[in-house]
């Protein structure tokens, strides 16, 4: 597959981002009730309730000029700095909030999985919440300077493989 170029658009100068994964709709007011009082301590939280996590994230300046195909890694993986944003949270944690908030894995992917199979498992929505805005991704993220259209952010789940 080509690689593209990933850039956020006007958001390029912000340090700081806070990512919003819901299952559902949500509003504004919950999107703050997540996000209030992350901290590099404590990268995410999640309410069971609105269905919500909430991730504290950075940008990594380099990839608004080379392309990457990664958008949240955490730090210290493999994979920590070839991202547009880096988090604290761990995949353990994330993928722990995901089932605390109901979401089900698809859990069908291998290293032996044919090019193209697609992620199973739930339809996340996912916002980034940017000077205290929230923006769908699909307006924050740009590939060759256009809003992408019909992101399909899905909880995978291998949790197994990404450990190894």
């Amino acid at each position: 597959m080509k690689a593209h170029r990933i850039l956020v658009s006007i958001f390029a100068m912000v340090l700081s981002v806070v990512g919003v994964v819901t299952l559902g709709v949500t509003t504004t007011q919950a999107a703050k009730s997540v996000t209030k009082g992350l901290t590099t301590e404590q990268p995410l939280k999640y309410n069971k309730s609105t269905k919500e996590i909430g991730i504290l994230t950075k940008v990594n300046g380099t990839y608004f000029t080379q392309a990457t195909r990664h958008v949240i890694v955490n730090v210290a993986g493999s994979n920590g700095e070839k991202s547009l944003l880096k988090t604290d949270a761990t995949p353990q944690a994330f993928y722990q909030a995901l089932k605390k908030v109901g979401a089900q894995a698809g859990n069908n992917l291998a290293k032996d999985s044919a090019a193209g199979t697609k992620v199973k498992g739930n339809k996340l929505a996912v916002y980034f919440v940017i000077n205290g805005k929230r923006v769908r991704a699909e307006k924050a993220v740009q590939v060759n300077h256009k809003d992408v259209a019909n992101l399909d952010f899905r909880f995978g789940g291998n949790l197994a493989m990404n450990k190894k």
